[in-house]
């Protein structure tokens, strides 16, 4: 059962610089390989002719001519979305240059769940965290406004595969946080709430409070048992209920991880 929402300091937590800050190069590969072909330079001119200003600069109120037309998801995270015209933008030569110093920057596994190039959103910030299958996603569509953002990885799966989110593929899940990243650094309207899902618990927790200073944090909670009980009531869960089962373990028993 939920607990009352709790309000809590962000806790500084230290030494794990070192952990994060081991990054990866990716191999791009040649522009035929990545799919730079005639179908991609027709859709360009057309995205560049639809889209004849900076994206990212428009958003902070600057007029500014594009240069790029960028792949929102990266081509070697998603090839598939490779000719979606709704995975490109329009931005400038700094813009561009900014978000492919961030993409060398995230180059391992470990920067991409876990970004140290994140800076707190400028908005209300409300950390929902708890076991799998203790009602987070429910949680926030109650108390969630129709102009609120809610960033969960599992919803994010789920709404650019059309699938379900516990049969992702590793593959799928590094999508979908890439995708987390960048909603996570777009400008907020003014009353605005983010709702920010997680089941990170431990270590992996506070060092999302101390990015996100969260203005709440809602601890939801439920005793293993309880959470077993849930997750093999899930219809949505039992093609993966073993892997559900050990992350719920993992979960409360964060040393045996």
């Amino acid at each position: 059962m939920p607990i009352r929402p709790t309000t809590m300091k962000p806790l500084r937590v230290r030494g794990n610089a070192s952990a994060l800050a081991q990054v990866a190069t990716r191999r791009r590969g040649t522009t035929d390989e990545l799919g730079y072909d005639g179908d991609w330079e027709r859709l360009r001119d057309y995205h560049r002719a639809r889209e004849p200003l900076c994206r990212h600069c428009a958003q902070r109120g600057k007029v500014v001519p594009m240069k790029h037309v960028d792949h929102i998801i990266d081509i070697i995270d998603a090839p598939e979305l490779r000719l979606q015209d709704d995975n490109l933008q329009s931005l400038c030569a700094s813009c561009h240059s900014r978000k492919t110093r961030r993409q060398q920057n995230a180059g391992s596994f470990t920067e991409v769940f876990y970004p140290t190039w994140l800076r707190a959103p400028a908005g209300e910030v409300t950390l929902i965290s708890g076991p799998p299958a203790c009602g987070k996603t429910t949680y926030v569509r109650a108390h969630a406004s129709s102009t609120d953002v809610i960033i969960d990885v599992d919803a994010i799966v789920e709404s650019l595969f059309k699938i379900n989110p516990y049969e992702r593929t590793q593959q799928q899940l590094l999508t979908a946080t890439h995708e987390r990243n960048r909603l996570l650094t777009q400008p907020m309207k003014p009353h605005q709430v983010m709702w920010f899902v997680t089941t990170a618990t431990g270590h992996d927790h506070w060092w999302w409070q101390e990015k996100l200073t969260p203005a709440r944090v809602v601890a939801l909670s439920c005793t293993l048992k309880q959470c077993i009980e849930r997750l093999r009531a899930d219809a949505t869960r039992q093609s993966t209920l073993e892997r559900q089962i050990a992350i719920a373990h993992a979960w409360f028993n964060p040393r045996k991880r």
